[in-house]
């Protein structure tokens, strides 16, 4: 099964929210249920595997394959993070984790974590240990510590009020071309993020901002293009499919809600260029629906590895290797990507500011005074605003 891309979420702390943060130590409880003031923590044991245990050899607690371990708040605040700090034996036998609300990071044979917004969270632990060092055993989910940060008691963060319902626009997007190096047809991971919500440049990480994440995971015919219609009905690994990693997420710094797809389709035509219309009408598994049209809206392509991969239209046969330039803003810099041709930046005056002949794929241009700007690239002319 295919890793879910890292874009998922590193949370930003407002400061004036008080935040907690707690760590249970095991050794210190030396029990398999944890209770205090402000959580609790409780497993169950799976279909293989024994009940949760206690290891006073090691020092650590221990839930088996096809478990579950459930972490929550004693009180009304709501928790944010959680870090696992697996012991020696546990990196031998890291499971996979799926979970009922927010997102998990696993670093295979390193480490375990999970960030969102819930006062609930329930891991449940795949039966092989597909991220440890044996990964041919039994999963076992081995942790000596947890860091938990949650909210104080009673607060909601002021501008952090976040539901999977809140409908936003989607403007801007891209395309990951995995191949079949982890499914049998060809994969696509199309992204789709609200103007608002503000990217860092891989895409890996939400530093700021309100809006709607949308992931479609689509089979398609072949390597070399996405134009067509995806359906859950058809399901995960078949072309034409609606892949099981499609999911939608809501984000309102520092706080977000993901929730998977389960039903509906995505349809994506080609316009020029790297230009497309998007059409999607899905429901997530928490059952919101969520619907749109995205017109004339920018996909470029990348390999999993961040290389461009090469798009060729359906609807002519001819290969489009002219990708329109990526022009935006970030930390106070015009960022333009992909451009193989001269910029010009002009003035709302018209005065030119910034002339350059291109020698590489990604300009980081510093102007010293915010306002609108007009970028020329080529026969493009785009309007930022610093």
């Amino acid at each position: 099964m295919k890793k879910i891309i890292p874009f998922f979420i590193t949370l930003l702390f407002s400061t004036f929210v008080t935040a907690r943060t707690i760590v249970l130590t095991m050794s210190e409880y030396q029990t398999s249920s944890i209770i205090t003031d402000e959580l609790s923590l409780s497993g169950t044991k799976g279909t293989y595997g024994n009940a949760v245990t206690y290891n006073s050899t090691y020092g650590d607690l221990c839930v088996y394959a096809g478990g579950t371990l459930t972490i929550a708040t004693a009180d009304t605040a709501h928790i944010k993070s959680i870090i696992f700090n697996i012991s020696t034996e546990g990196l031998k036998r890291l499971p996979d984790l799926t979970v009922n609300t927010g997102i998990v990071t696993i670093e295979p044979q390193t480490s375990a974590s999970w960030a969102g917004y819930a006062n609930s969270i329930t891991f449940t632990l795949s039966d092989k240990a597909v991220n440890g060092s044996e990964n041919t055993k039994a999963a076992q989910l081995r942790f000596l510590s947890v860091t938990v940060v949650t909210t104080g008691t009673g607060e909601d963060d002021a501008d952090g009020t976040v539901n999977l319902d809140d409908e936003y626009e989607l403007t801007k997007g891209r395309a990951i071309y995995y191949g079949t190096s982890y499914s049998t047809n060809h994969c696509f991971f199309i992204q789709l993020a609200s103007n608002t919500l503000q990217l860092d440049e891989t895409w890996d990480t939400f530093e700021g901002g309100r809006g709607a994440f949308a992931t479609f995971d689509i089979y398609a015919k072949n390597a070399n293009s996405f134009v067509g219609t995806y359906t859950k009905t058809i399901g995960n690994d078949k072309i034409g499919g609606l892949g099981d990693d499609s999911s939608w997420i809501v984000y309102n710094n520092p706080n977000s809600l993901q929730s998977f797809l389960s039903v509906g389709s995505v349809t994506i035509t080609w316009i020029r260029d790297n230009l497309y219309n998007v059409t999607f009408d899905v429901t997530d598994k928490e059952g919101f629906r969520h619907q749109g049209i995205c017109s004339n809206i920018e996909i470029p392509c990348h390999t999993e590895n961040g290389t461009n991969h090469t798009i060729i239209n359906e609807q002519t046969g001819i290969g489009e290797l002219m990708y329109a330039p990526s022009i935006y803003t970030h930390n106070g810099k015009i960022i333009i990507e992909k451009c193989h041709s001269d910029i010009s930046i002009y003035n709302t005056i018209g005065r030119c500011i910034y002339k350059a002949t291109t020698s590489s794929s990604r300009h980081e241009i510093t102007i010293s005074q915010a306002g609108i700007y007009i970028v020329k690239t080529g026969n493009q002319t785009t309007k930022i605003i610093l």
